[in-house]
């Protein structure tokens, strides 16, 4: 099933439970879809809900911090609990030294090993891990690799 017949069917699901957080994270992500299908004037592909998801589950995560630290734990927690309910549609993510292993595999299979290939390494990198890892993460360790301190 496709990841917006997936958020339909939770709708529904979370309509009839009743369970509002989730409900209104669902519908938020769907007019978000939507908005980007009408301006591309197409369908969107599965990669790129997926490049959709990540980036509302990060914008959540980090507007969880933000209040957070000016003491609104009540919409912190929102927020979180929000950007939880949107990471279930996501492949598992890799970090830590599952992400750090994968990156230096692609590096030696791409034959990159110098800093000034680092547009070539990159290219390489999210073509893999795209929707499975935080490319800015990725884009750090690809840094320390080529410069040697990794």
């Amino acid at each position: 099933m496709s990841i917006k017949a997936q958020l339909k069917n939770d709708v529904k699901e979370a309509l009839k439970a009743g369970e509002r957080l989730r409900l209104d994270a669902l519908r938020m992500t769907l007019s978000e879809i939507q908005k980007l299908e009408i301006k591309a004037g197409e369908e969107l592909a599965e990669a790129d809900l997926q490049g959709l998801l990540i980036k509302l589950v990060k914008q959540r995560r980090e507007n969880a911090e933000t209040f957070a630290e000016a003491g609104r734990t009540d919409l912190a927690e929102k927020e979180a609990a929000e950007a939880e309910h949107l990471s279930a549609y996501l492949p598992e993510q890799l970090s830590g030294d599952a992400l750090a292993e994968a990156v230096s595999e692609i590096l030696a299979e791409a034959g990159v090993s110098d800093i000034r290939d680092m547009g070539r390494a990159m290219g390489a990198v999210k073509r893999r891990l795209q929707g499975r890892a935080d490319l800015g993460e990725a884009s750090s360790l690809v840094k320390l690799r080529l410069s040697g301190d990794g």
